[in-house]
Order: structure tokens, then C-alpha cells, then sequence
């Protein structure tokens, strides 16, 4: 708690994230607005655990960074993302959860598909957490099933797949290639268990 309190006095008296924030919104240089993504990052690996509450209002910031037109920018902004919620321990997932699910409402499309594999990486490190929020948060991924985006329609695919599951062995597994193969064969909407040939008959 003290590392906490100094290291958001630190931060605050210096403005950093101010300062990085400003960087990262600079529509002139993708030089600040990359550089400000790698500052986050290197917060978050040297700092370690005890920023991630202070950096938590930075998440925002670097997933807007991921409709940048320049790929270094989205890759840092991409990168920052996944060091900074790897330092939440699992009695936070519902307030992170919180956070991602309004950036996934409001985003565009690269936004979208880079919250929702953000789900998914919840679902491994913090599995009993995510499923006491399903309830609230399947909802929202169901809803980017209607995404014009097919990057996102098939992303939102997967991150359901893994955020729920099947009794049967092997549906799972099986359920996501099928969601990939109807939107690639350039159908609408997304397979149900009754469409899916491994389910019907049991492969793997």
C-alpha cells in the first residue's frame, strides 16, 4: 500500500501519465504516440504489480492507439496492453472486466477484436473470477456478433467459445473452427451447436 501511495504521488507531481497521455492523442507524430505505448509498457515490466491500479486509466488510451495507421504504433500500444493486465491478480477481474467491457461498447473495430482477446486471456489466469461475471459480460461479447467488422464477428467467436464451455469432450475445440469456417465460406452469423458436424457426431 505505501509503494502505491508514492508511486501515484510520483506520478501525479510529474505529470507523467498526463504526458504520456497527451503523446499517445498527438494525430502528428507516430514517433510520441509509439513512444508513448513503450513508456506504459516499461512501466508496467519494471514497476511490476503495484502500478497496474495507476495505469488502469491508460487502458483506454493505448486501445484507441490500435486503430493507428502506423503497425509500429499498434504493436507497442498492443504490447503495453498485455503487460499491464498481466499484473492484475484475479480478485481484480471484475473491475478490469468492467473497464474492458466499456472500451468494447464504444470501440472501433481493431479496438473490439483486441478486447475481446483480451477476454480470453482472463479466462487462463483468472477462470473462477471470469465466470462469476458471465452473467454480465456475455452479453456484451454476444452482442459484437453483429459487427460489420468480420475480423471482429470472428474473434467475438472465439473469445465466447472460451468464455464458456461444453459438456461434451472436444466441442469447444471443435465449435470455434466451425464458427471460422462459415464466416470464411462468406456466410451470415455464427454456427449454433446443432449446425456443427463434430458436435452431431461426436469427434473431437
Amino acid at each position: 500500500m505505501v509503494k502505491f501511495v508514492l508511486l501515484k504521488d510520483c506520478c501525479s507531481d510529474h505529470e507523467v501519465l498526463k504526458t504520456l497521455h497527451s503523446f499517445a492523442a498527438n494525430k502528428k507524430s507516430g514517433y510520441e504516440r509509439e513512444s508513448a505505448a513503450i513508456a506504459l509498457q516499461s512501466l508496467a515490466n519494471i514497476v511490476g504489480a503495484a502500478i497496474a491500479p495507476i495505469l488502469l486509466p491508460s487502458i483506454p488510451v493505448l486501445f484507441e492507439l490500435y486503430m493507428d495507421k502506423g503497425e509500429v504504433v499498434r504493436s507497442a500500444s498492443a504490447s503495453a496492453v498485455k503487460s499491464i493486465l498481466k499484473l492484475f491478480p484475479p480478485e481484480s477481474t471484475r473491475i478490469v472486466l468492467k473497464h474492458l467491457k466499456g472500451i468494447l461498447e464504444a470501440g472501433k473495430w481493431r479496438t473490439k477484436v483486441g478486447v475481446l482477446d483480451a477476454f480470453r486471456t482472463f479466462v487462463v489466469s483468472s477462470k473462477d473470477a471470469v465466470a462469476a461475471e458471465l452473467g454480465d459480460l456475455l452479453p456484451t461479447v454476444e452482442h459484437a456478433m453483429h459487427d460489420t467488422k468480420q475480423e471482429v464477428s470472428l474473434c467475438r467467436c472465439s473469445a465466447s467459445a472460451s468464455l464458456t464451455f461444453s459438456p461434451k469432450p472436444g466441442f469447444l475445440r471443435c465449435n470455434q473452427v466451425c464458427h471460422v469456417s462459415v464466416h470464411d465460406a462468406g456466410q451470415s452469423g455464427c454456427c449454433t451447436p446443432h449446425s456443427c458436424p463434430c458436435e452431431m457426431h461426436g469427434q473431437p
